[in-house]
């Protein structure tokens, strides 16, 4: 749709806007490098508070949890450092590798299809005139680049989530006995 009917064109003559808001699209729409930039360095901060404030928080609600233990059974609490460091291992070397390589190449797929828009951006006014067939097929093939890493991203991400599961769910049976 973006590429058909000369869609793209029209939208860069409108600059940028769909909804005739003119005031808007000034504030709204990231259209230099700099803003793109801007919003990536936002994105990045956000995954780094969402991963460190549960990471200090699961970690001090675990010293909590052995040193209870502790005191209650030395032997118990050894036997559950060891599963939750095995849990770990496990998790580092089955999931969180894999995870960080596909975060990675969709992170690079997403930067490719944001420069393919730039470009039709960029070159709307030729690419109208002339047919631009070749770009529409690039931008397409970009974004089945993307939406083919997400589909396996979601689906390490749903074995991780069912791993995790199963070990949580092992801890409180251990913790029972």
């Amino acid at each position: 749709a973006y590429m058909g009917a000369n869609n793209f064109y029209r939208l860069t003559l409108q600059n940028g806007r769909t909804d005739g808001d003119e005031a808007n699209d000034k504030k709204n729409a990231p259209n230099n490098p700099d803003q793109r930039i801007q919003s990536d360095i936002k994105l990045v901060s956000a995954i780094f508070e969402d991963f460190f404030v549960p990471f200090f928080a699961t970690f001090a609600g675990g010293v909590g949890y052995f040193s209870v233990l502790y005191r209650i059974s030395p032997a118990m609490t050894w036997v559950c450092l060891r599963y939750s460091l095995l849990a770990v291992l496990l998790a580092a070397v089955c999931f969180g590798r894999r995870l960080a390589q596909l975060n990675y190449e969709k992170e690079e797929r997403e930067a490719d299809f944001r420069v393919s828009l730039v470009r039709v951006r960029e070159h709307a006014e030729a690419l109208a005139f002339y047919g631009g067939r070749r770009e529409g097929d690039a931008l397409l093939g970009n974004f089945e680049k993307v939406f083919e890493v997400c589909k396996r991203l979601v689906g390490w991400s749903t074995l991780w989530y069912s791993f995790r599961g199963l070990f949580v769910s092992q801890t409180y049976v251990v913790s029972v006995y």
